[in-house]
């Protein structure tokens, strides 16, 4: 007597579905690691009209789109700017401001090393910016 089953139960699992929800899982991280990335865009804020205390006779340094520098109305190189800036700051020797006017396509290290300046000589700083 033969008592064994001819319909043998398969133990096997279909790995489709498993691979499925393996891909699925792996489009999921991918996007969110694109969204994550530390080069999102950004809202930068936006500045309106406001009524500022007036500044007593700041120094104004600008710098122009071809990263020229300027100490009220004259032209310096980046190694004369601080002593340009101690001999326009000597005007008001009782409080000593910095108003920065830079074009906004000069890069960020421009802007810092004249904030090093400022620093470094502790003068105060501000930065002209347009109204919305």
């Amino acid at each position: 007597m033969n008592f064994r089953s001819r319909n043998k139960v398969a133990a096997e699992a279909s790995m489709s579905s498993m691979t499925d929800l393996v891909f699925l899982l792996l489009i999921y991280f991918v996007i969110l690691a694109t969204q994550i990335s530390p080069g999102i865009n950004v809202d930068l804020p936006k500045t309106r009209p406001s009524h500022m205390p007036p500044m007593a006779a700041p120094c104004v340094v600008s710098v122009d789109a071809d990263q020229q520098h300027y100490v009220a109305t004259i032209a310096v190189t980046t190694d004369e700017l601080e002593e340009a800036m101690r001999k326009e700051l000597e005007k008001n020797p009782e409080k000593p401001t910095v108003l920065m006017r830079i074009d906004e396509t000069v890069p960020t290290g421009v802007t810092v090393n004249i904030l090093d300046i400022c620093k470094r000589n502790e003068w105060k700083v501000g930065i002209a910016t347009k109204s919305e």
